[in-house]
């Protein structure tokens, strides 16, 4: 699956939504964020942790299944 391939990475446009999505939840109760490890799955987990101030957390039981 593309999605799979290493080396690729979100969109401008991809961008601009993950960074939609951690305006709208900044203010929330979120403490910790999780991420499945592929590139862009952590780019977009990213800038919710950055308004946080957290890291993003790496978590390879959320990997997608064949």
């Amino acid at each position: 699956m593309v999605g799979r391939m290493a080396g690729l990475h979100l969109t401008r446009r991809g961008q601009l939504q993950a960074e939609a999505i951690a305006g709208h939840l900044e203010g929330s109760l979120i403490q910790r964020v999780f991420s499945n490890p592929r590139e862009r799955a952590m780019e977009t987990a990213r800038p919710l942790a950055d308004r946080i101030g957290v890291a993003v957390e790496p978590c390879v039981a959320s990997g997608e299944f064949d």
